[in-house]
């Protein structure tokens, strides 16, 4: 953009009145369209002025948090290879955080997995026109969608939501090594016996609060 900016001013014949300011007017509109553009940028902005309401780097990936989250899990299973999958939050963060993940942000994998992996949420796939397109139709977000949340991946520890367990297939979940959910939002399991509570994460320096689930 700087490159392209500079190319344009040498072009400019500033002598001419006329072309000058039509030249500087079109090149502030330019500018202030990119600038408006540029969540980034505004977000960094936003920052600087202690308004924004996303989260820093290390509030995203909440590197303390998830050690001990790690370090329950990891405990709680004897160390045995084990995976995860998130729910309400992008499932980079445990990625980053070294834990195995079944979901994921992938621009290139293996439609084999891609199928294994729908089947546990086909459910909630089934629910929901939309998601079943995006997930079929692009899938790079091998993610583990629920209808009730559509695409919003980042509930933060102040929202006060609960909702009703995924419907996911439970059983394709397991032959795929999978055994806890990492979910920033709180699961109502009355009536769910697959699934069984273990414990909540919550820290000062956190975006997120953790409800941590295995299912049996």
């Amino acid at each position: 953009m700087v490159l392209l900016l500079a190319s344009v001013l040498n072009e400019i014949d500033w002598q001419k009145g006329v072309q000058r300011y039509s030249s500087i007017l079109i090149l502030l509109i330019i500018l202030s369209g990119t600038l408006i553009n540029n969540p980034e940028l505004i977000e960094n902005i936003k920052l600087l002025q202690n308004r924004s309401s996303k989260p820093t780097f290390n509030q995203f990936f909440a590197q303390e948090m998830f050690k001990e989250i790690k370090d329950f899990t990891d405990s709680d299973s004897n160390h045995d290879k084990y995976n995860v999958i998130s729910i309400g939050m992008h499932p980079s963060i445990a990625q980053y955080n070294n834990l195995n993940s079944l979901d994921s942000y992938q621009n290139n994998y293996s439609l084999e997995y891609k199928s294994k992996f729908r089947k546990i949420i086909a459910p909630e796939l089934n629910k929901s026109t939309k998601l079943q397109t995006y997930f079929d139709h692009w899938g790079s977000r091998c993610y583990a969608f629920s209808s009730r949340l559509g695409r919003n991946y980042e509930f933060s520890k102040i929202n006060d939501l609960t909702i009703p367990a995924p419907n996911y297939d439970w059983d394709a979940f397991k032959i795929m090594n999978g055994k806890y959910i990492v979910s920033s939002i709180q699961l109502n399991l009355v009536g769910d016996e697959r699934i069984t509570y273990m414990k909540s994460f919550e820290s000062q320096n956190s975006f997120w609060k953790i409800w941590l689930y295995k299912v049996n």
